[in-house]
C-alpha cells in the first residue's frame, strides 16, 4: 500500500515522484491507496498512463469494527469496484466518521479486501502472543487462542479477504507475523505481503518523522517521538528477502486481478423535443424569433435580425440547442405555476 501527501501529514510522496520511480525500480504494477481520501487518482492515474505502468486504485478505510476503529484496504477489481470505492470514500470524509461493517461490506463488492495485522484488529493481540513467548507457555497458548477466536470471527463476519503481513523489516513484527501467518493457514484465510509504504526513498525518513510530529503535536525532542524506518519504496529484491515467496506470489495475484479501466459512463443532455415533433435545432430559430417580434411589437429591426442570427449560430455550432430549449421549458414551467424565477444568468 502506497499513501501520497493526499493524506494528509501522514506521507512526503508525491505522486509523479513515486510513479518515475517504480517504472525505474522495474515494477509493472503501481498502486494509490490513500487513507479514506481519492484526491490523487486523477493525477495518479495520468501519470501511469505517461510512465507505461500498471495503475491500481485502492482506499485505506477506516471501519468501526467491534467499537475499535481500525483500517482495512480495498483495492478495486473493475470500474464497478472503482465506483464503490468512491462512495466509500465520499460517506467517510463527508459523514465525518469511519464507516460501519455494513457499509464495509457494502461497498467492498468488486474490490479486493485485505485485513491487517499491524495496525489492525489483531495488532495488541500478536504483540502480547509474542512477548508471552519469553515467558510462560501458558500465556502464549491464552493469547494464541484469542489471536484464533478473532480470526474466526473475521472470517464469518467479512467477505473473503487476504490478511497481510508487514513491517516485515522489524524484528517483532518479523515474529508476529510467522505466528499470523500459522494461525490463518490453519483456519485458510490467505496472506499476502504487504509494505506500507509513507515516503519513496530512507533518506525521507525524517522528514515523514517531522510530519507525524505535527500530526500528533509533538516535538522531535518529546521521548515519546520515534523515526519510523523501512516505509520507503523497497526494490524487489529487497522484497524477496523481507518476505517469504508464496506471500510475494499472491501480491502479484491480487495486483494481476486489478483491471478497472477508470472509464466511467459520462452523462449525457436530454434531447428535447418539441410538441409539435419538430427537431430542436429547427424548434430553437422559431422560437427565438416569435419572441424576438413579441419583444419589438412587430417585425424588429434588421440589426436584431442579424445579432440573433448570430447567436444562434454559435449555439448550433456548440450543439446547445437541447441545453437551451431545456431551460426555457423550466423558466415557462416555474411562471405558469407562480415559481419565481430570478433575474439575470443562472
Amino acid at each position: 500500500m502506497v499513501r501520497s501527501c493526499f493524506t494528509l501529514l501522514d506521507s512526503t510522496i508525491r505522486i509523479p515522484a513515486y510513479v518515475k520511480q517504480a517504472k525505474e525500480a522495474g515494477f509493472r504494477h503501481a498502486v494509490l491507496t490513500d487513507r479514506n481520501v481519492m484526491h490523487g487518482v486523477p493525477s495518479f492515474l495520468k501519470e501511469c498512463e505517461k510512465n507505461g505502468i500498471h495503475g491500481i486504485v485502492g482506499l485505506e478505510a477506516d471501519c468501526l469494527y467491534h467499537e475499535e476503529t481500525i483500517p482495512f484496504l480495498l483495492l478495486c477489481k473493475d470500474n464497478i469496484g472503482y465506483q464503490n470505492l468512491m462512495r466509500l470514500s465520499t460517506l467517510i470524509c463527508t459523514e465525518e466518521r469511519p464507516c460501519t461493517l455494513e457499509e464495509l461490506v457494502r461497498y467492498s463488492a468488486h474490490n479486493s479486501l485485505i485485513a491487517y495485522g499491524e495496525g489492525g484488529w489483531l495488532h495488541p493481540l500478536l504483540v502480547n502472543a509474542r512477548q508471552a513467548g519469553n515467558g510462560k507457555s501458558s500465556d502464549t497458548a491464552r493469547w494464541k487462542e484469542q489471536i484464533n477466536a478473532r480470526l474466526a470471527q473475521m472470517k464469518e463476519e467479512l467477505p473473503e479477504f487476504d490478511m497481510a503481513l508487514s513491517c516485515q523489516q522489524n524484528s517483532l513484527w518479523k515474529e508476529c507475523n510467522g505466528l499470523l501467518k500459522r494461525s490463518c493457514q490453519a483456519q485458510r484465510i490467505r496472506t499476502v505481503a504487504l509494505n506500507k509504504v509513507y515516503y519513496l526513498n530512507e533518506k525521507d525518513a525524517h522528514d515523514y518523522g517531522v510530519l507525524t510530529a505535527i500530526r500528533t503535536q509533538m516535538t522531535l525532542n518529546d521521548s515519546n517521538y520515534k523515526e519510523r524506518k523501512g516505509n520507503h519504496l523497497l526494490s524487489e529484491a529487497e522484497l524477496e528477502k523481507l518476505y517469504e515467496a508464496d506471500d510475494l506470489k499472491r501480491t502479484e495475484e491480487i495486483a494481476s486481478e486489478c483491471r478497472a479501466d477508470y472509464v466511467l459512463a459520462k452523462a449525457s443532455l436530454p434531447v428535447f423535443q418539441p410538441a409539435d415533433g419538430s427537431a430542436g435545432a429547427d424548434y430553437l430559430p422559431r422560437l427565438c424569433m416569435a419572441g424576438l417580434r413579441k419583444r419589438c411589437g412587430g417585425d424588429p429591426p434588421g440589426e436584431y435580425v442579424s445579432r440573433l442570427r448570430y447567436e444562434l449560430d454559435v449555439i448550433r455550432r456548440m450543439h446547445f440547442e437541447d441545453y437551451f430549449l431545456i431551460v426555457y421549458d423550466y423558466i415557462r414551467y416555474a411562471r405558469k405555476n407562480d415559481i419565481y424565477v430570478g433575474p439575470g444568468r443562472g
